[in-house]
């Protein structure tokens, strides 16, 4: 039996170890990464192809070196949380390596409930 069998699970598109995003399979346009994503790997959206828009949970610490890199049609970043909650990601050299004209919209409540 294989301890690894169950180690890699897909969604919408993303293949995921933990609560990392390590891998993207082509041919999926909107992509949302699972609530409790804490990062990006190295190369994960590396040529998405035809993926135009991405929305992140507020839950994201990490984006690994050119995890976007050669993204020629992802146009927007959807990210659930604050644009302090944005900066405050932890984003290595190179995160956003040719990342083409692309808008990052924080769509997260500054207000206190």
């Amino acid at each position: 039996m294989n301890s690894c069998t169950n180690l890699v699970q897909i969604e919408n598109g993303v293949c995921y170890v933990g609560n990392w995003a390590v891998d993207f399979k082509r041919g999926v346009v909107d992509v949302a990464l699972r609530e409790g994503t804490v990062g990006i790997a190295y190369w994960t959206f590396e040529n998405p192809g035809a993926m135009e828009t991405l929305t992140i949970p507020n839950s994201l610490k990490h984006i690994g070196e050119r995890a976007f890199s050669d993204t020629v049609c992802l146009k927007q970043i959807i990210f659930e949380g604050t644009q302090e909650e944005w900066d405050a990601i932890h984003k290595t050299e190179n995160w956003d390596d040719r990342l083409y004209n692309v808008v990052v919209t924080c769509i997260g409540s500054t207000e206190k409930e």
